[in-house]
């Protein structure tokens, strides 16, 4: 059974249109189901819970990257399948997916290509496409629990489960990218020291930012804090995804 998750902000006016056409197609395919909506009174997590509960086996987010990355978020290790129809603004995780966008994305429902996908965790946040750690000072990294990495000066933090330089989110790695802060640059420049970022290949990855706690966002949404421990989880959850995505 297909359960169908609309984010509060479709609610608005303008998304009348957009969402009567979704409907008109789901129904032209034969893709019918539940479906809920995210209000003040109803979380996402309890909409997850619900959507288990009616015996769902298709759980497709409709909304942004932000909705996608609240119901990743609350599914756990339940094993079910994840599909999306992105609707509202730009989404990063829509375009990697090769999903597109409004009514267009129930084909690709229909098509049900299906990719087991890793996924990143920082604490106790998963993270599909990036997570992005605030630049900070007197970063601690710890990789894999065979070296360390000090960083002189001010830096940020990216690691990428997919989306950068093609990686792949099938191959049980992740890839932290370690670049020094715009002004550190400048800085670094008249030193003339080499600004290429560093790039490297991680499983795990413990950050500690030995003075203030540093923000970080898992999918550029849920809000976690250093100290975290980022590790990659294979194949995690299933995914409906599109011919076009941007991995093989």
């Amino acid at each position: 059974m297909y359960f169908y998750l609309f984010d509060a902000f479709l609610r608005e006016k303008k998304y009348e249109i957009p969402l009567a056409k979704i409907e008109g197609r789901l129904f032209d395919l034969g893709l019918q189901g539940k479906s809920e909506k995210l209000t003040i009174l109803k979380s996402m997590k309890e909409l997850v819970e619900n959507a288990l509960k009616r015996g769902a086996d298709t759980l497709v987010a409709v909304g942004n990257d932000e909705t996608l990355s609240k119901v990743i978020r609350f599914l756990g290790d339940q094993e079910i399948l994840l599909g999306f129809i992105p609707l509202g603004g730009k989404s990063i995780i829509a375009d990697l997916l090769g999903i597109p966008y409004g009514a267009k994305a129930c084909d690709v429902l229909s098509a049900r290509l299906v990719e087991r996908l890793d996924l990143g965790k920082a604490n106790d946040a998963y993270f599909l496409s990036f997570l992005e750690v605030a630049a900070g000072k007197d970063l601690f990294i710890e990789c894999d629990e065979r070296y360390t990495i000090e960083p002189i000066g001010s830096h940020h933090v990216t690691v990428f489960n997919f989306g950068h330089q093609g990686r792949d989110p099938r191959d049980g790695i992740l890839e932290a990218v370690i670049q020094p802060e715009a002004e550190e640059r400048k800085r670094l420049l008249g030193r003339r020291h080499d600004l290429a970022a560093t790039i490297l290949p991680i499983r795990t990855m413990r950050i500690k930012s030995l003075g203030r706690s540093l923000v970080a966002y898992a999918d550029g949404q849920t809000v976690v804090k250093t100290p975290m421990t980022v590790t990659v989880i294979p194949k995690k959850i299933r995914m409906i995804v599109g011919k076009h995505r941007a991995f093989a």
